[in-house]
């Protein structure tokens, strides 16, 4: 999910409140946009921290959207075929991954995991994160059954992805699961630590740079105070 206001680096981990004075989720830095943490995923995220210590993410090797969501061109392109589709809009399907294995493709249009009928990504990640739990806690594989409409033949599949609970702790860190990793970079952001700088940007924002000595404090000749750490 994504906010209308710009988030800069200096502004990661700040909350997300609703016309009603909710509290709705946590905003990060992305360059093309401004993306955030709905509550409900950071509940679940929260939850694998206090009980595992971290956050369990499946590898299944896909990059997703909601249909609704995407480009008016793409969504003119699915619904010209498919005039009732609603879902997941497959973006991009990793080479070499369980989900390219299962025969899904950039394009696809996912409307069920397993017998729960999909209307966005937020409810795909909750879904497999609590699968992911699941196959964790004991000790099965993870499997994600799918349905989907493949626009460009008006067809419908069914698939299974064998997913997998990556470990992506720094002693387990290969490099193998750095590169899946990069896959599944949301919804959790790395951890950083991050200090003012001296510099701004065209809206009079302070620039950060990351910082490698967490007791180290910087002194910015800011006019503001914005001495203090931030961790994300």
């Amino acid at each position: 999910m994504a906010s209308t206001c710009k988030t800069t680096k200096a502004g990661i981990g700040g909350p997300i409140i609703d016309a009603d004075g909710k509290f709705i989720g946590m905003s990060f830095y992305y360059k093309d946009g401004a993306p955030f943490l709905p509550i409900t995923i950071l509940q679940k995220c929260l939850k694998h921290f206090n009980e595992f210590g971290r956050v369990l993410q499946p590898w299944h090797g896909l990059r997703i959207g909601s249909l609704q969501a995407e480009k008016l061109r793409v969504r003119e392109e699915v619904h010209d075929i498919l005039p009732h589709a609603h879902g997941i809009y497959v973006q991009k399907v990793v080479s070499g991954s369980p989900s390219a294995d299962s025969g899904i493709k950039a394009g696809d249009v996912i409307t069920k995991l397993d017998d729960f009928a999909l209307s966005n990504a937020q409810e795909f990640h909750e879904l497999i994160l609590d699968k992911a739990e699941s196959a964790f806690r004991h000790g099965e594989g993870m499997h994600l059954t799918v349905s989907f409409l493949r626009p460009s033949s008006g067809s419908e599949f069914c698939a299974t992805i064998s997913a997998e609970v990556i470990d992506m702790s720094e002693q387990n860190m290969s490099s193998q699961n750095k590169s899946k990793q990069n896959s599944v970079r949301w919804p959790v952001p790395k951890t950083k630590w991050l200090y003012p700088d001296d510099e701004r940007d065209a809206d009079m924002m302070p620039l950060v740079r990351k910082c490698r000595r967490p007791g180290y404090v910087y002194e910015a000749p800011l006019m503001t105070d914005v001495s203090r750490y931030t961790r994300v």
